[in-house]
Formats: C-alpha cells, sequence, structure tokens
C-alpha cells in the first residue's frame, strides 16, 4: 500500500509537468505558425509581382505595336505628297500590307482629314468623287459646327463601312484626343470608347492616333502645330481583341482601367472574379498619353501552381514535437506507474478472476433457456405458417427425398404426410413426358445435358431467385390438376445447399377465367369488325349519292347561270360539301374511338397552310362583316406534320369562332413557344363560353347549350375531333373564355423542323390536260356516275368509254387496249379489286385508278397495293385536275 501512495504521487507531479510541456508547446507552435505564414505571403506577393511585370510589359509592347504600321501610313502620305493622296493610292498601300499577320487584333488602319467648317461641302463633294461608288456621307456623333476631324480612309474597308464618313471631333473623348496628338506630335491613346465598327454587339474600343502634319518638319510650338496639322493616320482597335491573347496562359483574374481627372473606368477583364484569393497587386502604366491601372488578382489555380507547403506545415511540425515529447515523458510516467501497480494487481486479479467465472456462468445459464425458448417459438411459428398456407408446400433433401409436406399439399395431391415424407420424391406428382419434354428443353438452353429426373426441377433453382413454371399435377386418384410451381434451394448457416423448397398454387380457376377474357376479346373484335363493315358500307351508300349531287352541282356551274341561280348554285355546293363535312366527322370519330386514325409525317410548308386557311375562310367571314386577321412569328418556313389534319384542327376551330362571332373578329396567331413547340391561339370577340361549359366541351355531340344546336347548328363532333388528332400529335388544347367577352383556344403542338422542302403541286389556275387520242375507260355501275364522271373528263378531249362492271372492264380493255382506266370498287358480277387484279395480271403497267366511296386507312393501304391511284368520292373537280396532271 505504501508503494502505491508513492507511485499515485509520483504521477501527479509528472502530470503537472506535462501541463507544462503541452503550455510551452503551444506557445512555441503559435509563433512558429505565424512566421511561416509570413514566409508564404511574401512567396505569393513575390509571384504575382513577376506575373504583373511580364503582363504589363505585354500590353505595352502589343500596344505599341499598332504605332509602328501608323508611323509607315504616314510616311507613305509624305512620301507621296499630301496633295497626291487619294482613294486608288491609300488602296494600292493597304494592298501591300498584311493586316492580320502584321497588326493583330487590329480592325483596320486609316486617315482622318481636318476639314475646316467653310471647305465641308467642297470636301464631302471631293470624297465622293475620290470613292469608285460615287458614295460618301457624313455621319456625326452629335451635333457639332467647328472645323471637322471625318475618317476619309480605312481599310479593311468591307469590315468599316459605319465608320467612313464619321466626324470624331463631334464627340469630346475622340476630339481630345486627335487634338493632343497634335500639340505633343506624338501618338495618342484615346480614353475608352464604343466603336461605331462594333455594331453587332456593344463592344469597348479605343483609338490610336498619329498627327499628320503639312510638311516633314513639325511646328516647333502648339499653335503653328495647330495650324500646320492636315490630318491624321489613325487604327480603331477592341479592346478585347487585343487583350485577350494576354490573358490566355494565365489563370489570374486581370482588370486593366483608365485612370483620368480623379476618375477610374475598368474597361478589360479576363478570368473568373469569384475564384480569387485575397491575394493581389497592381500597377500604373503610361500608354502613348494615357495611364492604365493593371491589376492582377491571384486566383486559388495559381496559388496552387506555385507548389507553395502548407500553410499549416509549420503548426502541423510543432504540435507533433509537443506531442513527441509529452508522449515520451508520458510513457516514462506509465512506466512507473505500472511498476507500482504491479504487486496490487495480483492481488486483484485473482478476486475479480473469481467473480467473473461466476458472473459468466450464470449468464450462460439464463443464454441458453433464452436460447432454447427462441427455438422452440420460431419451430412453432415455421410449423404455423406450413399448416396454415392455402399454398402446396413441399421440401426435399438434395436428392429428392421429400422432407417436409404441408397440409395444403395433401389436400391437392390426397396424399397423407406420414405416407410420403422420407418415402417418396416428387415424381409421383408428375407426367412423365412433361418431365422429359422439359429435359430436353433444359438441355438446349442450358448447353448441357440434364436428365430426366429429379435434376429437372432443380437445375435452375437458386436461394434468391426461384425457377417457376407450369406443371401438370397428378393426385391420388390419378385426377391431374394444372398447377404453377416454384422452385429455390434452401442453404444452411454456411451458404451450403441442404434441400429445395417448392411451392405450388391451382391454375384452375386462372386458367378459366383466362379462356373467358379470350372469348370476351374475340366477341369484342367481331363487333369491332362488324362496325367497320357497317360504317364502310354506310360511307359508300351515302357517298355514292352525293358523288352524283356534288358533280352536277360542279358541272351546272360551268354553265351561264344568271346571278340569283348562281347564288343558289354556290349555297347548294356549299350545302353538299358541308354534308360530307359532317360524313368525315362521323367517320373520323369512329377511326378516333377504335385507335385506327393514322398520321403523316411529310414536310409542309406552315406559310402556305397559313394562306389556304385564310382563303378558304375570309368568304364566310366577310359575309358575316367581321374581320378575319392572321399573324405568323415563325420564320422557318418547312414542318413535318399531316398537313391535311392540321388544317382540319385549325378549320374546325377559326369555323367555330367566325360562327359565334357577330361583332369584331377573329384573330389567328401563330408563334414559337420556349421550348420551341408551334403555338397557335385563335381570339374571338364572340358569344364566349361559361365556364361549367368549358370542361364538357371536347365530348362528343356536345355544345354549349342545346340553344346553340338550334341557333347555330352543328353535329356536335368538330370539337371532340380536334381535341382528338391534337392527341395523336402529342399536343395540348387550351380554352379561356368570358361570356359576352369572345373566347380564345390555344393549341401547343410539337412539330419538327424539316430540312428540305416539300413536293408542291399547285393546282390553282390548272385545267384538265389535253387528252386528245387517248382512250379512258370508265368502270361504274351507277348511271348518275357515269354521266358525272364522263361530263368532267370531256375537257380532256379524250374517248371515254363505259363499263357497267368488273366484267365489261376487262372485256373492253382487252378490245380496245385504254391509256387510263378509271375503276369503281363495288360493281356486280366483277368488283373493282377482282378487275384490277385480272387487268394487271395481263399487262402490269396498265394505269388503273380506283373510284371509291371507301374512305378507311386499310381500305387506302390495299388500294396503294392494287391501282395506280385513288380517287375519293364524291369527286372534287380540283381534285380529278390535278391527278390527270399527276399521271
Amino acid at each position: 500500500m505504501v508503494l502505491t501512495r508513492w507511485a499515485n504521487k509520483k504521477f501527479v507531479l509528472q502530470t503537472v509537468a506535462q501541463l507544462f510541456l503541452l503550455i510551452i508547446g503551444i506557445i512555441f507552435s503559435f509563433f512558429q505558425h505565424l512566421k511561416h505564414q509570413q514566409a508564404i505571403d511574401s512567396k505569393i506577393a513575390t509571384a504575382l509581382d513577376t506575373r504583373l511585370t511580364t503582363l504589363t510589359t505585354g500590353i505595352n509592347n502589343r500596344v505599341h505595336l499598332y504605332k509602328y504600321g501608323l508611323y509607315g501610313l504616314k510616311g507613305f502620305i509624305h512620301g507621296i505628297g499630301v496633295a497626291n493622296l487619294n482613294y486608288q493610292a491609300i488602296t494600292n498601300y493597304s494592298n501591300s500590307r498584311n493586316y492580320a499577320l502584321e497588326f493583330p487584333g487590329a480592325n483596320g488602319i486609316g486617315y482622318i482629314k481636318r476639314v475646316p467648317s467653310d471647305q465641308l461641302v467642297q470636301f464631302l463633294e471631293d470624297a465622293k468623287n475620290d470613292r469608285p461608288d460615287k458614295e460618301f456621307n457624313l455621319k456625326e456623333l452629335s451635333r457639332y459646327n467647328d472645323e471637322r476631324f471625318i475618317i476619309q480612309y480605312i481599310f479593311p474597308e468591307q469590315n468599316n463601312l459605319q465608320a467612313i464618313g464619321l466626324d470624331i471631333g463631334s464627340e469630346t473623348i475622340r476630339r481630345e484626343a486627335a487634338l493632343k496628338a497634335v500639340i505633343n506630335n506624338s501618338a495618342q491613346l484615346s480614353a475608352p470608347i464604343t466603336l461605331v465598327q462594333a455594331d453587332k454587339k456593344t463592344q469597348q474600343g479605343f483609338l490610336i492616333l498619329i498627327p499628320v502634319y503639312k510638311n516633314i518638319t513639325v511646328p516647333t510650338n502648339r499653335e503653328k502645330r495647330l495650324e500646320a496639322i492636315i490630318g491624321w493616320a489613325y487604327s480603331p482597335l477592341l479592346i478585347n481583341n487585343i487583350l485577350d491573347s494576354l490573358a490566355q496562359v494565365d489563370e489570374n483574374y486581370l482588370t486593366i482601367s483608365d485612370l483620368y481627372n480623379d476618375t477610374e473606368f475598368t474597361f478589360f477583364q479576363y478570368g473568373d472574379e469569384n475564384n480569387n484569393s485575397a491575394f493581389y497587386t497592381s500597377n500604373t502604366i503610361q500608354i502613348m498619353g494615357r495611364s492604365w491601372k493593371v491589376t492582377l488578382h491571384g486566383s486559388n489555380a495559381f496559388i496552387e501552381s506555385l507548389h507553395l507547403p502548407n500553410k499549416y506545415q509549420a503548426l502541423v511540425d510543432s504540435v507533433f514535437l509537443t506531442l513527441f515529447t509529452m508522449i515520451f515523458i508520458f510513457a516514462l510516467q506509465l512506466f512507473l506507474y505500472r511498476k507500482a501497480q504491479k504487486i496490487q494487481l495480483k492481488v486483484d486479479t485473482a478476486k475479480k478472476h473469481e467473480q467473473i467465472l461466476e458472473l459468466a456462468n450464470s449468464q450462460l445459464e439464463s443464454e441458453v433457456k433464452l436460447r432454447t425458448l427462441q427455438i422452440e417459438n420460431i419451430s412453432t411459428l415455421q410449423r404455423s405458417i406450413l399448416n396454415g398456407a392455402s399454398y402446396s408446400i413441399i421440401a426435399t433433401d438434395i436428392n429428392g427425398l421429400i422432407t417436409e409436406f404441408n397440409p395444403a399439399a395433401e389436400k391437392l395431391l390426397g396424399y397423407q404426410a406420414s405416407k410420403v415424407i422420407g418415402i417418396e420424391t416428387p415424381a409421383i406428382f408428375h407426367l412423365a413426358h412433361e418431365v422429359i419434354e422439359r429435359a430436353e428443353l433444359l438441355t438446349q438452353e442450358l448447353n448441357k445435358p440434364i436428365k430426366p429426373g429429379f435434376e429437372v426441377f432443380i437445375a435452375k433453382a437458386t436461394p434468391t431467385v426461384p425457377d417457376t413454371n407450369q406443371w401438370t399435377y397428378v393426385d391420388s386418384n390419378n385426377k391431374q390438376t394444372q398447377i404453377s410451381l416454384s422452385v429455390t434451394s434452401l442453404l444452411n448457416d454456411y451458404g451450403k445447399i441442404v434441400g429445395y423448397l417448392g411451392i405450388s398454387y391451382d391454375l384452375t380457376d386462372q386458367i378459366a377465367h383466362e379462356h373467358a377474357l379470350a372469348k370476351s376479346k374475340e366477341l369484342a373484335e367481331q363487333a369491332s369488325k362488324a362496325k367497320s363493315e357497317f360504317l364502310a358500307n354506310m360511307s359508300h351508300e351515302i357517298r355514292t349519292p352525293m358523288n352524283g349531287v356534288l358533280g352536277t352541282l360542279q358541272l351546272l356551274q360551268e354553265q351561264p347561270l344568271n346571278e340569283k341561280s348562281k347564288d343558289f348554285l354556290n349555297k347548294a355546293l356549299y350545302s353538299t360539301r358541308a354534308l360530307t363535312t359532317i360524313i368525315n366527322d362521323i367517320l373520323d370519330f369512329s377511326k378516333i374511338e377504335v385507335g385506327k386514325l393514322s398520321l403523316e409525317k411529310k414536310p409542309f410548308e406552315l406559310d402556305e397552310l397559313i394562306n389556304h386557311l385564310e382563303s378558304d375562310l375570309s368568304v364566310p367571314a366577310n359575309e358575316k362583316h367581321i374581320y378575319l386577321r392572321f399573324i405568323s412569328n415563325i420564320d422557318h418556313k418547312y414542318w413535318i406534320g399531316d398537313a391535311v389534319r392540321l388544317r382540319q384542327i385549325f378549320l374546325n376551330l377559326i369555323s367555330n369562332a367566325i360562327k359565334f362571332t357577330h361583332k369584331g373578329g377573329v384573330t389567328v396567331e401563330f408563334k414559337l413557344t420556349n421550348d420551341n413547340r408551334v403555338c397557335s391561339v385563335i381570339s374571338d370577340t364572340g358569344i364566349g363560353i361559361s365556364q361549367d361549359t368549358i370542361d364538357r366541351l371536347f365530348e362528343r355531340f356536345e355544345q354549349a347549350e342545346t340553344s346553340t344546336t338550334r341557333e347555330y347548328g352543328g353535329t356536335g363532333l368538330g370539337l371532340p375531333i380536334t381535341k382528338s388528332l391534337v392527341n395523336l400529335m402529342k399536343g395540348e388544347i387550351e380554352v379561356t373564355s368570358e361570356l359576352g367577352i369572345g373566347s380564345q383556344f390555344s393549341v401547343y403542338l410539337p412539330l419538327k423542323q424539316a430540312s428540305i422542302k416539300p413536293i408542291d403541286l399547285n393546282i390553282k389556275g390548272l385545267d384538265f390536260p389535253d387528252l386528245t387520242n387517248k382512250t379512258i375507260l370508265i368502270a361504274e355501275d351507277n348511271k348518275i356516275n357515269q354521266l358525272v364522271v364522263t361530263a368532267m373528263l370531256a375537257p380532256t378531249h379524250a374517248k371515254i368509254v363505259i363499263a357497267n362492271n368488273g366484267l365489261e372492264a376487262i372485256s373492253l380493255y382487252e378490245s380496245l387496249s385504254p391509256d387510263i382506266i378509271f375503276m369503281d370498287i363495288q360493281m356486280p358480277k366483277m368488283d373493282g379489286f377482282e378487275a384490277c387484279k385480272k387487268i394487271k395480271k395481263i399487262d402490269s403497267k396498265q394505269i388503273i385508278i380506283a373510284l371509291t366511296a371507301n374512305v378507311f386507312a386499310e381500305q387506302k393501304e390495299l388500294y396503294k397495293q392494287f391501282f395506280d391511284g385513288y380517287v375519293s368520292k364524291p369527286i372534287e373537280k380540283q381534285e380529278l385536275i390535278r391527278f390527270l396532271h399527276t399521271i
């Protein structure tokens, strides 16, 4: 005990010594850190000063480079004589110089003429006559009536046309620089200015001016120099072009400021201002009469490139030394302290060892009891899960012998667990031919032989991903049941496979449900097909007489009629086409409902589409005495899309706007959105739409109110079709409206720009081609349609022959060999398809055009396969003319 107390007392004294060492070490580390930081700051400052000196020297050299070129021009002027200076002479001189090579960054070199006020008119006249284009105009930066300093020549001229004729004396900065150059007889740099040549965007620049006197001998005083000056050799320089190259290899932030009358104007910046350190240096240099302040801010990258020692290096070294000393002292203290404790430790260890043994025995007994209880609970839980599961669960060992067979498996297969566990394999539940077929498939898939047997079930089983397949289970009564079986492998605590687990469930209900779904799908497809056939027949039956009506009206339009009769005829044509539009709307909506409406993706011209809309809709707008304005803010001409469906969208929306507007008018604007979508905004000053009606506006057969249908007419299909077409194009349509004020429909379409011009055949003004000495065979069973088509084709002067059915068409083809055949599709005895096939089999190059009232997409695809084209009924005269011009 005495030894222990002595050791404790010694330890306290040594701890005090450790604290004293720590304080001394902290003070020493602090002063070493300060000294080290000062050395680093000095190195950074020296490096920045060196870099700044290099930059300022480069700036001086670069700016003075242009002075030598101006002295060359001055020498040239005196060499040929001031009186002999003209456009041709200075052009020859300019052509002898390589500005890009000799003066990189300069906009050019020119000559400024001093012109007294009383000589201005004569100078302008002489300057015009001097130039080959005879054009020379005075330009002023502000009103100025004193003598002029006018830029007469500057080369290269193409890039400096806006500077020619500029009076630099009309602006204070330029005038002061010019006069200062005269007074001091030296090259003079102007203050930073915005140059006339930099017209694309605002850029800072400056002028370098060298005075040119009447004689080579320069007057000695100020007054005589001002009298003797005749002009200046000058060069306009863009600051960024001149100085950028100086900073390309410098990662620091550089600024250059012009100092004048206690003011500082920063005109050049280079580098990232936000990536600067706290270090900077600056220097003021004199360049051609100007004072420039050049400031260089050290960037973080620049400081890193100096490869300076870490700023905390001295601190770390000092701390390390202090800690090393303290650890050494502490180790010595610890050694003495341990030696003092050694005797007491032996006694205490013996007592504690006995206590630990007693405690460990007690804890071990408790843990054994707890672990036994946990294992019993887990076993009970697993047994409950197996017994309560609705799925059949069968486990085997690695050889396939059944080790687990739950009640659901007993119910599904009819075997008792006690009769199969440890006795049978799953082979007794399976059909032998299924096992053999599965073995053959796995052999091909895994590229290794798989024998029919237990290996078939476990070849692809893993602990994490089950191998799931459909099998046929055979129960104890030989009843077969379709099941889904998932097999996984079972691992022990060491990751070794110790068995396999198969979970299966009955597929009987699922298979019955799938059969029911398949039957329902078949019935739905049959109903859809019946609907399509009905619509096709109805289309044909309606369009056939419509062709007779529209055709005879178009023929009657060519007859001489009085104004009243023409008005009646135009109304009849309008009503007939309106009825055709209603039929097309119904068919379009039907195709949209079944998802059979497809869109073309071809180049088209947007301006042409807009012009056609304006042409088609201006008539109804003029009849209502309202304005119709089209505004396009889209520069690109050609786009890719379905021009016909786009026209249908805009015709529906604009026609509605005209229909419901009685005062004011309709404005249609085309523009591009920020995400480059084509946006069309149709605005009207019509009756407007209530807010609760907008929500159901795009539903089929829906209008704002029932009174709207009575007053304005319409089927209520236009807007639903428009909405569906916009959706098919992956676009959007928005509506805003206010009752009594008007409505606005906005259509957003993600159209792509086309780089090629669309093929265009302008049919306006075209007439029927002259087909004299040609034979046209018309196969058509309807007498009225025979009359209409014959009358329409009469202006071609071709010989026209009629066939009443497909058989007659083949017979007449064989006897006449016609040049063109127009073939109706639905005819008695033999339809148009069959007749076309037989004629094409004889002569595949025979031109056969389908005349059809069928307009479904799948029917049109058939026409493209067998016919050389098709013309839809009712036939539009202009469409027929267009088609004849394409043959």
